[in-house]
């Protein structure tokens, strides 16, 4: 893919892994971008639709959060959707999946040593493109990058206008009794990169029928041929250190007065036939942040950006309310 490199960024080129039925966005540009700890990351830019915004310029950046397994590629449909409505997007393969450095000797292993390093990373990507970022700064998650994003929020080092979640990873369903407590003794074992138990060591192929994540068949079928026909995209089950990272950062969320702290608009919408996410977490932190939105989407499955159109349409109506609110 022919990239227009900006002078002086410090960009270097990085692939996108197309397929028959999933093609890029106009003008985007994939690049490596050097993360926390010396990692290397992949980040997506695709600048907005000169056409839709006019001469008016940007209607703002987004930055999408995706979640866990997930790659850029997934989000081609989302993005030129967005970039369509006259927004630059930002997205990247978060540390440990996608193209994005693997962090386990293991490379399918969903590890992850320090949600902090996503953080960074995604402050390090912002000042990689300048002033390519522009414009009300709308932050737009889905799953576990919905426990990412807030972690941001909560940390107070990347300011958003407005915020955005699908099915956000604020609770993990039918979670054993002890997970934290086995989750942070093996990570202080020396054992963080190790399988959590139960989970798949390497991604296999999964049938339509009886899947939890769509109902869709068309974006299914996609989705699933990405990662078969580009096999570095794909991730196993998490790790005990991914597992504690993460049950850390749900117990950050549960502190008192973290969430009434936030002042910006936001946006939450639960599927109601979610098989990974405890909706009734996700309703305990709407409750407590002030004007928060939460739609109910009772016949949606987990990826509610990926479902059928008539679950699809509804999350961009209330996205459209949020933007509405915060005056976008």
């Amino acid at each position: 893919m022919q990239m227009h490199m900006v002078e002086g960024a410090g960009w270097t080129e990085a692939p996108l892994h197309l397929t028959a039925d999933n093609r890029a966005p106009p003008d985007a540009q994939a690049f490596w971008l050097a993360g926390a700890a010396g990692k290397r990351v992949r980040v997506l830019w695709v600048p907005a639709d000169p056409v839709a915004h006019g001469e008016s310029g940007p209607r703002g950046t987004i930055t999408l959060s995706p979640g866990r397994i997930e790659c850029v590629e997934k989000y081609f449909e989302t993005v030129s959707y967005l970039r369509a409505r006259g927004f630059a997007v930002l997205v990247m393969d978060w540390r440990g999946q996608g193209l994005s450095d693997r962090l386990a000797s293991a490379p399918e292993r969903g590890h992850l040593d320090r949600l902090d390093h996503c953080v960074a990373d995604l402050l390090a990507a912002r000042t990689a493109l300048g002033n390519r970022v522009s414009g009300p700064q709308i932050l737009l998650c889905h799953s576990m990058g919905g426990a990412i994003g807030l972690h941001i929020l909560l940390s107070g080092r990347a300011k958003f206008a407005a915020a955005a979640f699908s099915a956000p990873m604020w609770g993990i369903k039918n979670l054993p009794p002890g997970a934290f407590q086995l989750a942070a003794v093996a990570s202080a074992l020396g054992f963080g990169t190790a399988p959590a138990p139960g989970q798949p060591l390497v991604w296999s192929p999964t049938a339509f029928e009886g899947n939890i994540f769509t109902r869709d068949p068309t974006r299914f079928s996609r989705n699933e041929r990405i990662l078969i026909e580009h096999p570095a995209l794909r991730l196993g089950g998490p790790s005990f250190g991914w597992v504690h990272e993460f049950l850390k950062a749900h117990r950050a969320m549960a502190t008192a007065g973290a969430i009434e702290s936030l002042t910006i608009p936001a946006f939450i919408a639960r599927a109601g036939q979610d098989a990974l996410i405890d909706n009734v977490a996700i309703a305990a932190i709407a409750r407590r942040w002030q004007g928060a939105e939460i739609l109910d989407l009772p016949e949606a499955r987990h990826e509610i950006l990926q479902e059928t159109d008539d679950a699809r349409i509804a999350f961009w109506a209330g996205f459209d309310r949020l933007l509405a609110r915060a005056g976008i």
